[in-house]
């Protein structure tokens, strides 16, 4: 009986973990156009990320920490952490048109300059 109380827990955090990810995944572009990775084209892209930008994004999404808290765990200023999360997004988004573009087979766009 606990065994399965136990294991139903678990489950069910996972299953929280899964969807924090794939909210990680879905962000806004542009104010008014939302990007919505598959979970699969959003463990690719996180996967493709540099290991600073993928921290600091899971940090947040994952595990649920404020900017302040994020920061003061990789030891790092707030502001530098907000560029962190800032460029890993652009990344996340870079490589979600990648992906997208290779599905669909047309040619690859990409983003020129900062």
């Amino acid at each position: 009986m606990s065994n399965a109380r136990r294991s139903a827990r678990r489950q069910n955090a996972l299953a929280l973990r899964i969807a924090l990810l794939t909210d990680v995944a879905a962000f806004v572009v542009d104010d008014s156009a939302e990007v919505a990775f598959s979970r699969d084209g959003a463990i690719r892209a996180l996967a493709g990320l540099g290991e600073s930008h993928r921290e600091a994004l899971l940090l947040m999404a994952w595990d649920g920490l404020t900017v302040e808290q994020a920061a003061s765990v990789l030891g790092i200023r707030p502001d530098a952490l907000r560029t962190r999360i800032h460029r890993g997004r652009r990344a996340l988004l870079n490589a979600e048109m990648q992906i997208g573009s290779e599905a669909s087979g047309s040619p690859s766009v990409r983003k020129v300059g900062r």
